[in-house]
């Protein structure tokens, strides 16, 4: 889980390098991608992927369901989702589960379940999925053994990659937004993850400087089996939406523009919106 453009994409094709992991990219926008016609991560257009064709066909009748909980919170596209949700924190203060959240994790389930059997091996499922309260209610159906991963960027660089194409008033609107956004999602994240085991917690920095360390602490964690050697675009990805990158070749590298894009007013204010916060460990 992330505030999203903090390394996900890197993170999940990093660990498509084990043959016991599949990683699904965005998994809750499925049916939304295809309506889209768009291609998921080998390039091809998922309503003619090898992989996702057959899933959207079979499943075709629940597409509203599963695609509701993103377009009742959510932008024309689904894509985004409304950061506070008085409905979901109430559900999560008092530890409940409801009818339709219990309706959504069991489709999900079964879909999963399909997938496995279709690639004829016990995998585990990298689900890039950023949405909190999206898994807070798979968390709470007690169906899947989850292990979350909490990746975080500092919120400067954050705030950067949402406003950079951005100037005048609508700038620093969006820098008070988004800053908003990155603390709140990001502490929200914190608290879920307080009532879960086998958490996680990376940072962007720690992942782009010592990623080959990490995939390898992370797969000792979560008892999956590796090469010990870890590079992008090793295995065919087969991942749902995100970042174009996941089906372009290109070097890890930090990005760090922020540290120039942004002027010393804008630095400063983005420090006191967020409360100075540099971890979420």
């Amino acid at each position: 889980m992330s505030s999203g453009r903090s390394g996900s994409t890197i993170l999940e094709t990093l660990m498509n390098s084990s043959k016991e992991v599949f990683t699904l990219g965005e998994f809750h926008l499925l049916f939304l991608e295809s309506d889209l016609n768009a291609k998921c991560g080998c390039g091809d257009y998922l309503n003619n992927d090898i992989i996702w064709s057959d899933i959207i066909k079979k499943f075709s009748s629940s597409r509203i369901l599963f695609s509701k909980y993103r377009k009742t919170f959510s932008s024309k596209t689904g894509h985004y989702g409304k950061v506070i949700r008085i409905n979901k924190l109430f559900q999560i203060l008092f530890n409940l589960n409801t009818s339709e959240s219990l309706g959504y994790s069991e489709l999900n389930y079964k879909i999963l379940i399909h997938l496995n059997d279709k690639l004829k091996d016990n995998k585990s499922y990298v689900d890039s999925s950023k949405d909190v309260y999206r898994f807070y209610d798979l968390y709470k159906s007690n169906l899947f053994d989850i292990y979350p991963i909490h990746l975080y960027k500092c919120s400067q660089s954050f705030v950067y990659s949402m406003i950079k194409s951005s100037k005048g008033p609508l700038r620093w609107f969006l820098l008070i937004r988004f800053s908003l956004r990155w603390l709140i999602e990001n502490t929200l994240i914190k608290l879920i993850l307080r009532k879960t085991k086998n958490k996680l917690v990376i940072s962007y920095g720690e992942l782009i400087e010592n990623y080959s360390e990490v995939i390898t602490s992370m797969y000792k964690k979560f008892d999956v089996c590796h090469s010990g050697k870890f590079t992008l675009y090793t295995q065919i990805n087969h991942g749902i939406a995100g970042n174009i990158s996941r089906n372009q070749s290109r070097e890890i590298f930090i990005d760090d523009k922020y540290k120039y894009g942004l002027s010393h007013l804008e630095k400063q204010l983005i420090t006191m919106l967020t409360f100075n916060l540099k971890s979420f460990k």
